[in-house]
């Protein structure tokens, strides 16, 4: 059976509500909330693969083969 959906109510400061609104631009997202599905989304793949008591470390790939390390704090 489906839940219901639930409303949340965010404080959030001028410059992280810009943040939002401009992932949301670059990122062809149609809502904040979309925004916020996608972010919770790859969080939530990111904490599933990773310990939690440790670091990991992820490789981007990009099209042109150049690669960068990003730390990831759980």
């Amino acid at each position: 059976m489906r839940r219901a959906k639930v409303r949340l109510n965010l404080e959030l400061t001028p410059a992280v509500s810009d943040r939002l609104e401009h992932i949301m631009e670059v990122s062809g997202a149609h809502s904040r909330t979309e925004v916020l599905r996608r972010a919770l989304s790859l969080y939530d793949i990111l904490l599933s693969r990773t310990s939690s008591q440790s670091t990991a470390t992820l490789l981007l790939r990009y099209p042109d083969g150049k690669e960068e390390v990003l730390l990831f704090l759980p």
